[in-house]
């Protein structure tokens, strides 16, 4: 700004001018970094959450076999699926040893009373085999009940979880939305302070052609900005 265009007023709105483009770089900036947060905080919630979806996962995928495995032993899956549940429980850790222990139990007992000849014997013997089947069969039941519960609850906190990614994404694009609008605003803003700079430094040169004009007896025409 030289003192003479100062003195003329023909640097009038420049400093508004340089203003506005000094605020339109601050608000860039600010475009940049504040969608910078926005992203990585998303990116941070959203892998927390994911890491706590997979710690569900196996839990989800016992319950879902103990599950199927109750509709197989109720019989909701037909006779092929009440044959996989029987074959299930006589696997069952300690099933066939406790049967065993039991069996040599009423043996040994029958021994002790001289009864190893006795028909009565076999018939003891698949008395305390059935008994301790049934009394397995219901404990097996119950540890599938158990473990199919907690594979429900699994599956809520599955999805408790996918529901907090849910909001957390439309947390995060409303919070885009709202920053955009604010930039967008900001923006606007510099770009009314650039061009009101720009209308006084016309009006600068205007005032100039009309002092001119007067000082020479007669209006001066200025190219661009009238007589």
């Amino acid at each position: 700004m030289s003192f003479l265009s100062g003195l003329l007023g023909l640097d009038a709105g420049k400093a508004t001018q340089a203003a506005a483009k000094k605020n339109q770089n601050l608000l860039n900036g600010l475009n940049d970094r504040g969608m910078g947060y926005i992203n990585q905080g998303e990116q941070q919630s959203a892998g927390y959450l994911n890491q706590a979806l997979g710690q569900y996962s196996p839990y989800n995928q016992t319950g879902l076999a103990a599950n199927t495995m109750m509709a197989n032993a109720l019989g909701l899956n037909g006779a092929a699926g009440n044959a996989a549940a029987t074959s299930a429980f006589q696997a069952a850790p300690g099933y066939q040893f406790n049967l065993n222990q039991q069996l040599q139990a009423t043996q040994r007992g029958a021994a002790a009373g001289g009864m190893l000849a006795s028909g009565n014997l076999l018939t003891a013997l698949q008395d305390r085999a059935s008994g301790t089947a049934n009394q397995a069969y219901g404990t097996w039941l119950q540890n599938l009940i158990g473990q199919s519960g907690q594979g429900l609850s699994a599956a809520s906190q599955t999805a408790g979880a996918y529901n907090n990614l849910a909001n957390l994404y439309q947390q995060t694009a409303g919070q885009r939305v709202d920053f955009d609008n604010s930039i967008t605003h900001g923006r606007m803003g510099a770009n009314t302070q650039y061009a009101q700079g720009g209308e006084a430094n016309a009006a600068g040169y205007a005032k100039l052609g009309q002092t001119l004009g007067t000082l020479a007896g007669k209006a001066i025409p200025f190219p661009g900005f009238g007589g």
